[in-house]
């Protein structure tokens, strides 16, 4: 797996990181290669509400998720 995960006005934390690579994780089951896949995170906050997009590029088609939560790790349980 590789991750990339950035923030955008907001600083990343080990235990964020973590936290995404642990959900990020489950998902390895349905692709093919999933060691070669790389995986785009992207956090921002807008106002009182934060924003995670998720993108996820492969050989035949790009898989991307966006959402809203009060915080970082609400918004990655919901995507």
């Amino acid at each position: 797996m590789k991750l990339n995960i950035r923030g955008e006005k907001s600083e990343i934390t080990e235990s964020m990181k973590s936290y995404a690579e642990e959900k990020i994780e489950k998902l390895e089951k349905y692709l093919e290669n999933a060691e070669d896949v790389k995986y785009n995170i992207l956090f921002k906050v807008r106002g009182p509400k934060q924003k995670i997009e998720i993108t996820i590029p492969l050989s035949n088609c790009t898989l991307r998720v966006e959402e809203e939560g009060q915080d970082f790790y609400a918004a990655i349980d919901t995507s």
